[in-house]
């Protein structure tokens, strides 16, 4: 093979390579050397600016995300949270209970087929359809997480007059025998009527139960004048026009029978002819008090001051009337316990007694102030900061003297539901005193008592 023909051949892989023998074609461009590139240096001034932009966008976003959790929040029943006056529920909770709640809300509006809620309730009436909602909204809970299943014993316990005669309940294991035909004593006769029973809740039916469960009863006093062996517990109670209401009976504590009212009654249209059939015994409030700490409770029994034994107390529910207003009523919803109307609390020794030990001050002023507030702050708003920069009732005065004459329920402790407990504010004076319970240091919420 000549010259000619191998510098021929040569041009030819060269070609097929995309190169020439004497260098890189004329249309590339020689290969940049590739390194790090120079470090540019980023003033400190610079730097704290992007930082805190970074920051202030974080923080919106997170707000952001927090007001639509509140909201949503603020329309899930009270009922299903299961919380304290103190505590809210984390985002997880929250998602899963509006699931349930929302689930719950769709098959009333498929099951009515645009019937009104007037229409649907009715009053007093024994509404199959009612019968076959209440059915779903349990089912739906049960297939929740403990604290619904939790949550869904309680609401059996308040409608069981208007489900006792349902004869299916078709999942998530709930037993047959919840009804009057299958009704059962025991766990293990559940077991032996159905061997596919599964594990969870379950409501068995004994004579005490079933007294519990008796809707004739208006009152935890008249169920303890009916039947004094009766025990402390939630008891289902009828207060007017067919309306249910669970409630916590105290059948010990300063004689027995005072009815412990939730924090819902607050939302309730009847509920200031409820208080007034309820509240008879206008000498007597039974206060329980839930320490932030132990996993106990304290009481106190109020009763009228000596210089004032011929003064009723009063109850108001979202209202004030004869008595000053609380200062944190722009939550809207409370109940007030009033110890002296404010056209009599201007002047002279006030107080009132806690389990038998007097509580009192000398009005200074003439600031007619002379109440307790239980607030269940629907909306998880901040208390009012009033007397805040001044907190010597922390240590001295009314509110401390009363938290300091509260004695332990023991032997074993019995606590409440935390559903009874209430943020809570007192005012007195005129130099008596001003707190809420967000500010103390041994208890955190009280319970109110009424007979």
């Amino acid at each position: 093979m000549n010259d000619a023909e191998n510098d021929s051949g040569k041009q030819h892989v060269l070609h097929q390579f995309g190169r020439e023998e004497n260098g890189p074609k004329k249309s590339e461009e020689p290969r940049k050397h590739v390194g790090r590139r120079p470090k540019v240096t980023v003033p400190a001034p610079v730097k704290r600016y992007r930082q805190l932009r970074r920051n202030a966008r974080e923080r919106e976003r997170q707000g952001r995300l927090n007001n639509a959790f509140d909201v949503l929040r603020s329309v899930i029943p009270d009922y299903l949270s299961g919380k304290g006056p103190e505590e809210k529920l984390t985002q997880i909770e929250t998602l899963r209970l509006a699931t349930h709640y929302i689930g719950a809300l769709s098959e009333m509006l498929d099951e009515e087929d645009g019937k009104t809620m007037k229409e649907f309730c009715g009053c007093g009436q024994k509404n199959e359809k009612k019968k076959e909602l209440f059915a779903v909204v349990l089912e739906i809970l049960l297939r929740g997480n403990a604290r619904t299943r939790i949550v869904t014993h309680r609401f059996y316990r308040s409608h069981a007059h208007e489900i006792s005669s349902f004869t299916h309940l078709r999942t998530a294991g709930v037993y047959q025998g919840l009804t009057s035909k299958y009704s059962s004593p025991s766990c293990a006769e559940i077991k032996n009527i159905n061997k596919d029973a599964a594990n969870g809740i379950f409501i068995i039916d004994t004579v005490g139960y079933s007294k519990k469960l008796d809707p004739s009863w208006k009152s935890c006093a008249e169920i303890k004048n009916n039947n004094n062996e009766a025990v402390s517990g939630v008891y289902t109670i009828e207060t007017g026009c067919g309306t249910k209401l669970e409630v916590y009976c105290e059948m010990t504590l300063g004689g027995g029978g005072f009815t412990f009212l939730p924090r819902g009654l607050t939302r309730m249209k009847d509920a200031k002819q409820i208080v007034d059939s309820l509240f008879t015994d206008k000498k007597n409030v039974l206060l329980k008090l839930m320490h932030r700490t132990q996993k106990q409770e304290y009481y106190t029994l109020i009763q009228p001051h000596p210089s004032w034994r011929n003064q009723d107390f009063g109850i108001r529910v979202n209202d004030f009337s004869d008595y000053t207003i609380p200062q944190n009523h722009f939550m809207k919803d409370y109940i007030l316990l009033g110890i002296i109307p404010k056209h009599l609390a201007g002047n002279g020794l006030q107080g009132f007694v806690s389990n038998h030990r007097t509580i009192q001050f000398s009005n200074c002023d003439r600031n007619p102030n002379s109440l307790f507030a239980f607030l269940p702050n629907h909306n998880q708003q901040t208390p009012s900061s009033y007397h805040g920069n001044n907190l010597v009732y922390e240590r001295l005065g009314v509110a401390f003297d009363w938290r300091q004459a509260a004695k332990p329920i023991d032997n074993p402790p019995r606590t409440m539901p935390n559903e009874f407990f209430f943020l809570t504010e007192l005012h007195f004076g005129g130099c008596g005193t001003y707190t809420s319970s967000d500010r103390w240091r041994s208890f955190q919420a009280t319970a109110i008592g009424i007979r």
